[in-house]
């Protein structure tokens, strides 16, 4: 009956509290099974003591693993999609440095160039480019895109009339400003990795994007991105590697 008692209590300390004091039970216990042992009642029942203890060591193992599964559930169920966007939201980070290499089906070796990548809120991005003769600035807001390249006029386009670009548009103002409502629209979202290296798969739902678009790939470190790979249908991609200012 001792036993019986002592297996209960041992069980239940082990399932509600930490694993350290599900150790120190657990060892108060085989104690208490040698000191019983050695009385005169139970030494010809020394077989029973040792299928209990096996018992125990069994019901501790069990208990480990319900643990170690109950924390890595904990974990996965914390890191999300929702829960990155929010990082990437707080992070005070919006000017990136770039380097952008385009491979083209057509060429055989990729065009690169660099300059800076720059959000403000709420619906301004600029991508300026400091590269020797391709210096170049690319300034949307809201819906207008407006072009200034050295020694031509300056162009306004409304991006209303390429849906296709504006989208695109939208979504990299949405993964700098962590704004996971927006990717929501135009993509199905799959999060890998961990908050220190995770990779975000971007798949367009959006009927002007899944023409042009197979998919982006976006890489970061906590709340930064990192780098952001777009693949195209016609076989065409970009990676561009970001370097937080």
């Amino acid at each position: 009956m001792i036993l019986l008692l002592s297996l209960s209590f041992c069980s239940a300390r082990l399932y509600d509290t930490d694993l350290g004091c599900n150790i120190h039970v657990f060892f108060k216990f085989i104690k208490m099974i040698i000191h019983y042992s050695d009385s005169a009642r139970i030494k010809q029942s020394i077989a029973f003591a040792s299928k209990v203890t096996f018992g125990i060591i069994l019901l501790l193992m069990t208990q480990l693993n319900i643990y170690a599964e109950s924390k890595s559930s904990r974990n996965t169920i914390a890191w999300t999609a929702n829960s990155l966007m929010a990082l990437v939201a707080s992070t005070s980070t919006k000017s990136y440095q770039f380097t952008e290499k385009k491979f083209y089906s057509f060429l055989k070796k990729p065009t690169a160039i660099h300059g800076i990548l720059l959000y403000k809120k709420p619906d301004v991005l600029e991508k300026n480019i400091l590269s020797g003769n391709k210096k170049a600035s690319y300034r949307i807001v809201a819906n207008k895109l407006y072009i200034s390249k050295e020694g031509k006029k300056d162009r306004k386009v409304l991006l209303s009339n390429y849906p296709e670009i504006l989208a695109l548009a939208n979504s990299i103002r949405a993964l700098i400003a962590g704004k996971i409502g927006v990717l929501k629209q135009f993509f199905d979202i799959e999060l890998k990795g961990s908050i220190e290296r995770w990779t975000l798969l971007l798949t367009p739902t959006d009927i002007d994007l899944e023409e042009k678009i197979e998919f982006l790939e976006i890489k970061g470190v906590k709340g930064n991105l990192t780098q952001i790979i777009i693949k195209e249908t016609d076989g065409d991609k970009s990676i561009l590697t970001l370097v937080a200012q």
